[in-house]
């Protein structure tokens, strides 16, 4: 990406300042992309009295009887939070997640999660790379409908005030290896054309779902 096409993405940026000292964030980001030499950068981030994250721990929610228990505490918290976080001195932009975990991709793609107090994952479930490169992304699992009426939720809530993410974004690497498991590291070595293939499908279904989401 040249320098041309990183100035059209940043005049292209919606005009709405997240924070005070937006401009200036944008203009800090720009001189440091296009500078010429390497930098140390130094930061501080001054957290002050900005509250803590404290949510329904996973495990207890009843995701059957009220699976958006999580989305709304943490429209709750941003509701209290936003205001201190635009007031601190950084280049962050305040950005909500879902914060349910590494599975959420995977759990979505077989629908079955599991949850500890404060992340997910799913149990490897595929025999073979074969069975890998026949599998097919189910439409709209229950999990899939659940984490995108919490993201339209959470969207609807921010109304601009804050970016929002699903979170935990995964390379196709990851994502391989949480649905095949520890016999991925075998595949590397046996048979590494075949899984290729699978890392080049399951690369096209990642960016399928982050772009539903993002939509």
């Amino acid at each position: 990406m040249d320098k041309n096409e990183i100035q059209k993405i940043a005049d292209s940026a919606p005009e709405l300042e997240y924070k005070p000292n937006f401009k200036e964030v944008i203009e800090r980001s720009l001189t440091l992309i296009n500078g010429k030499k390497g930098a140390l950068i130094c930061t501080n981030y001054p957290r002050g009295d900005t509250p803590e994250l404290d949510l329904t721990l996973l495990d207890q929610i009843d995701f059957n009887n009220d699976p958006l228990l999580h989305i709304r505490e943490i429209c709750d918290y941003w509701d209290k939070a936003i205001h201190l976080y635009n007031e601190l001195p950084d280049d962050r932009l305040p950005s909500a997640g879902l914060n349910v975990g590494t599975g959420i991709w995977a759990g979505m793609l077989n629908n079955r999660m599991h949850f500890s107090d404060k992340t997910s994952w799913v149990h490897p479930w595929a025999d073979s790379l074969d069975g890998l490169l026949d599998l097919t992304f189910p439409e709209k699992t229950d999990w899939f409908k659940i984490f995108m009426e919490g993201m339209n939720m959470l969207n609807r809530h921010a109304c601009g005030r804050y970016l929002t993410c699903v979170g935990a974004e995964h390379t196709a690497l990851e994502f391989v290896s949480m649905i095949r498991g520890s016999a991925l590291y075998t595949d590397i070595y046996d048979t590494p054309d075949k899984l290729s293939k699978v890392l080049e499908k399951y690369n096209k279904i990642l960016i399928d779902l982050y772009r539903r989401f993002d939509a």
